[in-house]
């Protein structure tokens, strides 16, 4: 009898496990976060432990925050270049295309133009369009 394993069909959602089920970024997060919160309690627990508490997780927290989130794949440092580039750029996005061949009908027009002013004989200066059209 054959047996069978399920295997995902998106494999970039697996991630490698490093230590207790984390990922090395979340590991170094929660790290980070410690090295940043027991400090604050230590000197604070004197005063109120439950105050020393939530200090503690205050400071901690944008270190977690940096490590644990994620979404579409994305960590908080992507979702932050992509709001940044959202807010340079331009919010009202102008069509403009390339057209050859209305610079060729442009060219043909001047040329057509030139000849009829100089078969008329007189000496009219033209000026060329500009190709930004």
């Amino acid at each position: 009898m054959a047996k069978y394993i399920r295997v995902p069909k998106d494999l970039d959602a697996i991630k490698e496990q490093f230590v207790f089920n984390l990922s090395r970024r979340q590991a170094l997060s929660f790290v980070i976060g410690g090295i940043c919160g027991f400090p604050v309690y230590y000197l604070t627990k004197g005063i109120d432990i439950t105050l020393a508490v939530f200090l503690m997780g205050l400071a901690a927290s944008p270190a977690l925050f940096w490590g644990l989130f994620e979404k579409n794949g994305l960590h908080i440092e992507d979702y932050l270049k992509l709001i940044m580039n959202y807010i340079r750029t331009d919010k009202i996005r102008i069509y403009s295309t390339n057209n050859v061949y209305r610079r060729i009908e442009d060219e043909m027009e001047y040329q057509r133009l030139v000849k009829r002013l100089k078969q008329g004989g007189k000496q009219v200066a033209v000026q060329k369009k500009k190709k930004g059209r």
